[in-house]
């Protein structure tokens, strides 16, 4: 019988030395056969909020190699995560170290159990971007995933027992796989997680760490779970300045293209007009040598690929630099958010010529490729593993940040990982480790220099998310499909309920559709992206404020956005299933039950032909009355909790697309 059913049989048998939650093997043979006769010694130490941080180290005496494994508990949580880390005391290479699996868990089935597994899609830039899928794992049968980060699929998990069931969850923005397997004829479900092709010896005084591992537990039913793991994340992953955790920022997006007298006109625009944004967001085309560009490009014209590494702010298109529109930015009570891609540069690019030891690869943009005026860009990747790489880019980009008031980072772009063959034939597996190591080095350091800073971990439209990084970052453009002004907004309400299930405060960009609520609505997350113009990269950016624009809409949906934003770290509860089918209608509920507050938010689709619908909802107080408001109407009414449980809210739609939204709050006491 597995001694792994609930945590703290988890943590006692890892503490103890009986039976631990991953595995690997050492020249060919399995942990499981001798890692209880190393030498072990065990620490505990009490961090912030309580958290209390179990150091278990484990020591082969006859060849020095370390397996150190960081476990840490949480007084509010269910959920137990640990770190694995291996390193070379000895004074010889070691054995070849290999299969590590960062999760290798055996859990017993109760009886007649028909497991199921919860899992989300990653990022194509598809309608069904993060939907949730279901699969069952039958006698015998098993399921396989594996991406690299968030591309293929969200590395976050449910395996639903009978009655019961286990959230786990992989934080690497590497490759990863995880296997959850059902032997057959066997009452037992077996879940592996880790980092393929890992073959590697250490040398003397090396170490390596592998995937942070994250494991809920639960019972009951599996809705409620979800919620579990929402509320251990806010309180303990979500990114915090000066101890407050990160609300989600209602962002203003320009062209980094245009003109610094226009983003001066833009914020002009705002301040006139009421606008209430917290953060200036400037996206790409703002570097390279001095040259004039086409202010108001869209994708196929504008040039902000054949200039990314030249990171220097163009004077032709900013003669003062960016300091004025920074000031101004300030001045309207807003903070600067700026584009970098990091880890990409241009082959002409002065750190491509003068660090040609620091690239990785060279990729050819445009032709074939993604559009940029059909004219070929080569874009190298730079290898962050290398630690005189990262240093530089950490010296200049933090120069560029001060010099020019830049307050926070948008990180666009993928995590370049070394090809494996860059890898000597007994070290496959290194440069892949070194480069995830640098990243978060790099991230950590970017924020320990420039407090308050906060990270938008853009990642090339979603393609980064994961326990790691929710960490250190807030995502605001979670998929590279909402940048299409023709994108279908039932997309938008897909991403929100597949990653709610598992991520709070992930953002969607809100492409610019004048008067559009149920558009608007549709990109309701955790980051409201809203801007007066199309600007990013597939449609026109131009200066949209003409005579007939509807700034009062335009302002009630600010007021929108600012009063769901508490609500955006509540429980989720979904409400209805979601599909892609337009014929559908989607309603969700985010709840606050600390604060006995929430919204529901309803969409009719263009097809669909119910012109009502009842919804459930959930985590009410039944003994309390509840008082509800029309956010378009601002009627209001009251429901007692029993019946808004029982007999639903009514939500009746006259027309198709269309939405509403309606919040309540708790009259008890």
């Amino acid at each position: 019988m597995s001694k792994m059913q609930d945590m703290a049989m988890l943590c006692e048998a890892v503490l103890n030395g009986d039976e631990v939650p991953f595995s690997f093997r050492l020249d060919g043979a399995s942990s499981r056969a001798f890692l209880k006769t190393w030498q072990r010694t065990a620490t505990c130490a009490v961090g912030g909020d309580d958290v209390s941080v179990h150091t278990v180290v484990y020591r082969d005496p006859a060849t020095g190699l370390e397996c150190i494994v960081e476990l840490s508990t949480y007084p509010d949580s269910q959920a137990v995560e640990w770190v694995l880390r291996f390193r070379n005391g000895g004074t010889m290479d070691t054995p070849i170290l290999s299969e590590v699996n960062a999760l290798d868990m055996t859990l017993d089935l109760p009886e007649k159990s028909q497991p199921r597994l919860y899992s989300s899609k990653g990022t194509w830039g598809q309608i069904d971007d993060f939907a949730l899928q279901e699969q069952p794992l039958p006698d015998g049968g098993k399921i396989e995933l594996a991406s690299c980060g968030s591309r293929s699929h969200l590395p976050f998990f449910n395996l639903e027992l009978t009655g019961r069931g286990v959230i786990s969850a992989i934080g690497w923005t590497g490759n990863w796989t995880c296997t959850f397997e059902r032997p057959a004829q066997k009452t037992q479900a077996v879940m592996r997680g880790g980092m393929p092709k890992t073959h590697l010896r250490l040398h003397p005084g090396e170490a390596i760490r592998t995937p942070r591992v994250l494991v809920l537990f639960w019972q009951g039913e599996r809705g409620p779970a979800h919620n579990l793991l929402r509320r251990h994340l806010i309180a303990h992953h979500l990114p915090r300045v000066d101890g407050r955790l990160v609300e989600a920022p209602v962002c203003i997006v320009s062209w980094g293209g245009m003109k610094t007298a226009s983003q001066l006109k833009n914020i002009q625009f705002i301040q006139d007009h009421g606008l209430k944004y917290d953060w200036y967001w400037i996206d790409a085309g703002w570097y390279g040598p001095d040259h004039e560009t086409e202010e108001f490009q869209n994708f196929y014209t504008e040039d902000w690929a054949y200039h990314i590494g030249h990171w220097r702010v163009n004077r032709a298109v900013h003669p003062d630099g960016l300091r004025p529109v920074a000031d101004k930015v300030h001045a309207a009570g807003m903070k600067l958010l700026l584009w970098f891609s990091p880890y990409s540069a241009e082959v002409s690019s002065p750190l491509v010529r003068e660090h040609p030891e620091w690239i990785l690869q060279e990729n050819a943009w445009g032709e074939n490729g993604i559009g940029l005026n059909k004219k070929r860009v080569n874009i190298c990747t730079i290898n962050i593993g290398i630690p005189e790489a990262r240093r530089f880019l950490l010296e200049y980009l933090s120069q560029l940040i001060a010099e020019h008031g830049v307050d926070h980072f948008r990180d666009d772009g993928g995590l370049p990982l070394p090809p494996p063959d860059r890898d000597a034939p007994n070290r496959q597996g290194i440069g892949e480790i070194r480069a995830v190591e640098g990243f978060y080095a790099f991230w950590d350091e970017l924020r320990q220099r420039h407090p308050g800073m906060v990270i938008d971990n853009c990642g090339g439209g979603g393609t980064r998310i994961d326990l790691e990084t929710i960490s250190r970052s807030l995502v605001l453009h979670r998929t590279d499909y909402n940048c299409y002004p023709q994108a279908d907004p039932i997309g938008f309400q897909v991403g929100t309920h597949g990653l709610s299930h598992w991520v709070p405060l992930v953002g969607g960009f809100t492409p610019a559709k004048p008067g559009n609520t149920y558009n608007h609505r549709s990109a309701w997350c955790g980051g409201m992206p809203f801007s007066l113009f199309h600007c990013c990269g597939y449609g026109e950016a131009t200066l949209a404020p003409a005579k007939d624009y509807p700034v009062k809409w335009h302002r009630k949906m600010l007021e929108d956005d600012r009063r769901v934003r508490p609500y955006l770290t509540g429980d989720f509860h979904p409400l209805t299933h979601c599909t892609t089918s337009p014929m559908d209608w989607f309603a969700f509920q985010m709840d606050r039950p600390d604060l006995g507050e929430g919204v529901v938010v309803a969409f009719r689709r263009p097809e669909a032909w119910a012109v009502s619908g009842d919804f459930r909802l959930q985590g009410l107080a039944p003994d309390a009355e509840y008082e509800l408001q029309d956010a378009d109407t601002g009627k209001t009414w009251k429901q007692s909790g029993n019946e808004l449980r029982e007999r639903g809210l009514r939500m009746t739609l006259e027309t198709a697309p269309e939405s509403r939204a309606v919040f309540y709050r708790s009259r008890k006491g």
